[in-house]
């Protein structure tokens, strides 16, 4: 399956790049998806213009849960599309939005 976000602002993590969100220092928006789902392509658009318009503010990253379920399962995300909010506090869990999927 071929990286959704490739090309754009948003960074696609995996097992050997995870260590890019561990390691943070600012704030990180991480969208879980699969990319077979319907209602994840039609956010794709949203969440690069997202990417955008934070860029240099706050990180925007994206799992694909298809390909990479052990690092979902690690973030405890069964049920996708989700969106989990982090601040720059390394021990920070993370928080789920729960708002309307739009810039």
């Amino acid at each position: 399956m071929p990286d959704l976000f490739e090309n754009t602002d948003v960074t696609q993590l995996d097992l050997s790049t995870i260590f890019k969100f561990y390691r943070r220092q600012e704030i990180w928006i991480l969208y879980f998806f699969d990319p077979t789902k319907k209602e994840c392509q039609e956010f794709k658009d949203k969440y690069i213009e997202l990417a955008a318009k934070l860029y240099g503010i706050v990180k925007v990253g994206a799992i694909d849960c298809r390909s990479e379920e052990e690092l979902c399962e690690e973030f405890s995300v069964y049920d996708i599309p989700k969106i989990l909010l982090f601040t720059e506090d390394i021990s920070d869990d993370g928080e789920m939005y729960r708002g309307k999927q739009e810039v």
